[in-house]
């Protein structure tokens, strides 16, 4: 990786620890470069985002350039977590991809109102996981060359 080209950093926002699974399964299997950094809740996403308390020290949790957002989550839902990403002017470009169990057809047009990329309906797979990072090829998602 040269200076002039760093993958952008990915933040799943997911409270399930098996889903968390299979997104760090899927980054593997799609030899993703990316760092990706996890929060269990909104509150926690959005301190992140932030860059609020302990994620201040951007060398260890650099600002995302991509985020993964479930809907259900503890203290802030994803829905408010995307709205407070709209309303902040550094943040209010910022990729998100809303990843969820939520079928509701409200949920589904709020989400795309607030701007989601795409709105993406759990149980997923690691290889659907897989083929979802790598069409988002505008981020320049850089994969790790074999040797």
């Amino acid at each position: 990786m040269t200076d002039s080209f760093r993958p952008v950093t990915i933040l799943v926002v997911e409270d399930s620890p098996d889903d968390c699974d299979i997104f760090r399964d899927a980054v593997r299997t799609a030899r993703l470069a990316n760092p990706v950094h996890f929060a269990e809740d909104g509150a926690e996403g959005l301190a992140y985002l932030q860059g609020e308390g302990i994620f201040r020290d951007r060398a260890r949790f650099p600002a995302a350039g991509l985020v993964f957002l479930d809907i259900n989550l503890p203290k802030v839902n994803g829905l408010d977590v995307l709205s407070a990403i709209r309303r902040n002017d550094a943040l209010k470009e910022l990729t998100v991809v809303m990843l969820t169990v939520s079928n509701s057809d409200e949920d589904v047009l709020r989400s795309y109102e607030l701007d989601t990329l795409v709105y993406i309906q759990k149980p997923v797979t690691a290889t659907n996981l897989v083929a979802v990072v790598q069409s988002i090829e505008r981020y320049q998602l850089q994969l790790v060359e074999t040797t």
